[in-house]
């Protein structure tokens, strides 16, 4: 029985279910290792930057848009995560259902 109150092929709910909640996971690990290279690109970025200024090289600013772009995706994947938690319990939602797998509760 669904959550309202219909009977349906139980096999048919879980091969829905099991597929939302892999594709779900994967696109936030794809997200969260976004994040972190993106993070990384950034402090390298910044540190070539960092260096050709001390040496006195001022006509290349290459490093400073590759820094930008990278901060840039940086606070997007952030911001993608933050926003994709259970209101409810905290814990990342792995799909976009209406309900959260772990507390269950509904999720506007």
């Amino acid at each position: 029985m669904d959550r309202q109150g219909r009977y349906t092929d139980i096999k048919e709910e879980v091969s829905v279910n099991f597929h939302c909640y892999e594709v779900g996971g994967f696109v936030k690990k794809v997200v969260t290792w976004l994040a972190v290279a993106s993070g990384i690109v950034f402090v390298i970025a910044w540190a070539i930057g960092g260096l050709m200024i001390y040496e006195g090289n001022y006509e290349n600013y290459a490093w400073a848009y590759v820094g930008l772009g990278s901060l840039i995706v940086f606070f997007c994947s952030l911001l993608y995560l933050r926003l994709s938690r259970c209101p409810h319990c905290g814990r990342l939602r792995q799909s976009s259902g209406k309900y959260c797998p772990y507390c269950g509760k509904e999720i506007d």
